[in-house]
């Protein structure tokens, strides 16, 4: 008997409820899993437990207990092959967030982000991982 596919994951990272829920939802409407988390630990033990069913991971910068810097610095550390896109309502560069955890993040979106743009570049990295 064949196995049952799985929807791809998306692993939303927001310590903001309203903006993770929103998002969550987007991608819930549009055919994936979600792994919500409001912050980098938690998120760190969804990653440790399902990171093979994670397609890609939506991490903010400010947050508490971990923020999406250090987060990103683990997995990069970990050898997680998830790739990444950062959201947050700073000022965001890519050569520092390079810098600061060896990682390139497949896109940057400053808040507020029109979610139809997210869910471009989620499905981009989907049609990606397909070829």
């Amino acid at each position: 008997m064949a196995e049952i596919q799985k929807p791809p994951g998306v692993l939303v990272v927001e310590d903001e409820e309203v903006i993770r829920n929103m998002v969550v939802s987007l991608c819930e409407r549009n055919g994936y899993r979600t792994f919500p988390a409001g912050d980098g630990i938690e998120a760190l033990e969804i990653i440790a437990e399902h990171e093979k069913d994670i397609l890609v991971a939506i991490l903010d910068i400010a947050m508490p207990r971990m923020t999406g810097t250090e987060l990103y610095r683990e997995m990069i550390l970990s050898n997680s092959k998830i790739p990444v896109i950062v959201a947050s309502g700073f000022l965001v560069d890519k050569d520092e967030i390079i810098q600061q955890t060896g990682g390139t993040p497949y896109a940057i979106f400053s808040k507020p982000y029109a979610l139809n743009d997210l869910l471009d570049k989620i499905n981009e990295i989907r049609d990606r991982e397909d070829s």
